[in-house]
């Protein structure tokens, strides 16, 4: 029996004998059979013996087990630890999460280079997922956009579907003004972001008519064999250089300065790749439909909206932030003068006009206000609210606060940010009346919130 054990290759007999006999790679599958059997204590002995061994794999899964307190009691020195030698012997699952993780120090010290020689490492080898975080922060940064944009496609490529669904997005302009060649590039990239499971570029993609769509599929050029070649070095020590990001200065809105406006806090490439990270976690689905009835339904955009969902809600907790999400948190904690580590969860939500929103029932009530007390006795109370807008495309969605009687319509990129302190000032939004709204949301607390504290 050699060294690597596959599953489908041997008998559970098999791989029983080769773990006894300190296979590392059998230990590690022979903990995964004990674990789907339900026999946990079993299971985590033989990780426990692959990982003494260094397999990549029960490095990383330990990790997680871990820090999510799912398995193994919670440990964070002896996760970081685990996880940064799965990365450092080229686990990509384990490179993207410690990369993360290390990028702003949500359970240790704040690392970004270490996390961006991770990513750049992981991304040489063409994990999709990192080449897109990088292609990602070029464009944020302005380093070599021209080659991000290459980066990015060659992501999509190799199978992220939130680069599909970004390149996308680039192309759209260009084919709104009237680009021929802009809108096959964009109808191919929505095709391959719906193809990996992206609900919202189905939509995109099929809002188009069906000649369209053929032509430009007809045209879709076949993925390079050989990856291109980046400038690797120059790309990490440009990356590197970039500063901290700064505070800026809101504008008063109301009588008070409890309530305060900031212009253009994000950039549309930001404020795309937000929407596009959080349409990848929503889940969205035609609900209730099969394959075969939503293509019958492609000519119809309006039957597609009727079976999609009419709001979504994405949270973007401690293993789901990637580094290019952390660094746009980062940019909106420094402009609103917050530490993001006592801001919750980031919220971003999805929303259409849906009429008359029914009020939750009095048990979603009770357990709703059991969980702000869990929080308030926790971190302290919510001081401050922040609301970022991702789209100006809408009529309604105005934001309000009674105490000022404010009513405002955000534009795309801009931050209100609203001082909760004196327990009076309330923020609600009217009832949207067209289009899509899509924003995101901080609460802050008086005190840091754990990494792993969630609600």
């Amino acid at each position: 029996m050699s060294n690597e054990v596959k599953e489908s290759e041997y008998t559970v007999e098999d791989i029983k004998q080769a773990a006894k006999e300190g296979n590392a790679s059998a230990q590690y599958l022979l903990s995964r059979t004990y674990l789907e059997e339900g026999e946990v204590e079993k299971s985590m002995e033989n990780l426990s013996l692959a990982v003494k061994l260094g397999y990549p794999a029960a490095l990383a899964t330990s990790g997680i087990f871990l820090l999510t307190n799912q398995y193994l009691p919670y440990n964070p020195e002896n996760a970081m630890n685990n996880l940064e030698q799965a990365a450092l012997h080229r686990h990509d699952e384990a490179s993207l999460i410690f990369a993360h993780l290390t990028h702003m120090g949500l359970i240790s010290d704040p690392d970004p280079e270490k996390a961006l020689r991770i990513l750049i490492d992981a991304a040489r080898r063409n994990n999709p997922h990192a080449l897109c975080e990088i292609a990602a922060l070029m464009q944020i940064h302005d380093v070599m956009s021209d080659e991000g944009l290459v980066m990015m496609e060659l992501a999509a490529r190799t199978g992220s579907s939130l680069a599909a669904y970004m390149v996308a997005s680039h192309y759209k302009f260009s084919a709104d003004d009237g680009s021929k060649e802009a809108l096959d590039k964009r109808i191919q990239f929505l095709y391959m972001a719906a193809k990996m499971g992206n609900k919202i570029a189905e939509a995109d993609f099929l809002s188009h008519d069906e000649k369209t769509i053929d032509k430009a599929l007809e045209n879709m050029e076949p993925a390079s064999l050989t990856p291109p070649q980046f400038e690797w070095g120059k790309i990490f020590d440009d990356l590197k250089a970039e500063g901290k990001p700064s505070a800026l200065e809101g504008e008063a809105l109301g009588k008070s300065s409890l309530v305060s406006l900031y212009k253009f806090v994000l950039t549309a490439f930001e404020l795309n790749y937000l929407r596009a990270a959080a349409s990848s976690m929503l889940a969205f689905s035609a609900e209730g439909m099969t394959e075969e009835e939503v293509r019958e339904k492609k000519d119809d955009m309006a039957e597609i909206e009727k079976n999609m969902p009419k709001r979504g809600v994405a949270r973007f907790d401690f293993l789901s932030r990637d580094v290019v999400v952390q660094t746009i948190e980062a940019k909106v904690a420094a402009a609103a003068k917050f530490e993001l580590s006592h801001s919750e969860n980031m919220i971003v939500s999805f929303e259409r006009p849906i009429g008359k929103v029914d009020e939750p029932s009095d048990e979603v009530k009770e357990m709703m206000d059991s969980q702000d007390k869990v929080f308030d006795d926790k971190c302290g109370l919510r001081n401050k609210k922040i609301i970022l807008s991702m789209m100006d495309s809408y009529e309604g969605g105005e934001e309000l606060v009674s105490l000022e009687n404010i009513k405002h319509n955000l534009q795309a990129g801009d931050m209100m940010v609203v001082d909760l302190s004196d327990n009076l000032t309330d923020t609600q939004e009217s009832s949207l009346k067209k289009g899509f709204k899509w924003t995101a949301t901080f609460w802050v607390r008086e005190k840091p919130v754990p990494p792993l504290f969630t609600d």
